[in-house]
């Protein structure tokens, strides 16, 4: 990802109040977003960044907080680029809204996260 590329998307993200980024390398992104902000976040990467393809959901299960983590791994072929956003949710009853409106391929990986974790 280019520098002017890196500033786009920092101040594209900057639009989603609340969210936190750490920018891992030149390609990779990690945001830490508010679980009520996913969904905006996800239209904004996906409609105004080229962030099209949703390559993984996964989720970590933090036993000790309580809590579970979904992380939605969205990539840009346009950059070469990959954000992932995270979000956390309580364990209890533990759902989450689907973003399979978004990304079609979210019904696999949800399926497979209720699967394991219930």
């Amino acid at each position: 990802m280019s520098k002017e590329i890196a500033h786009w998307l920092d101040d594209l993200l900057e639009e989603i109040e609340g969210i936190v980024v750490r920018r891992k390398s030149s390609r990779r992104v990690r945001v830490d977003v508010p679980a009520d902000a996913l969904p905006a976040l996800l239209e904004l990467l996906q409609g105004r960044a080229g962030y099209i393809h949703l390559s993984a959901i996964s989720c970590v299960d933090w036993i000790d907080d309580d809590e579970f983590e979904l992380v939605y791994h969205v990539w840009s072929y346009e950059s070469h680029s990959l954000v992932s956003a995270h979000i956390r949710i309580a364990r209890e009853p533990g759902v989450y809204l689907s973003v399979y409106d978004l990304y079609q391929p979210a019904a696999f990986f949800e399926r497979d996260i209720h699967e394991m974790y219930g």
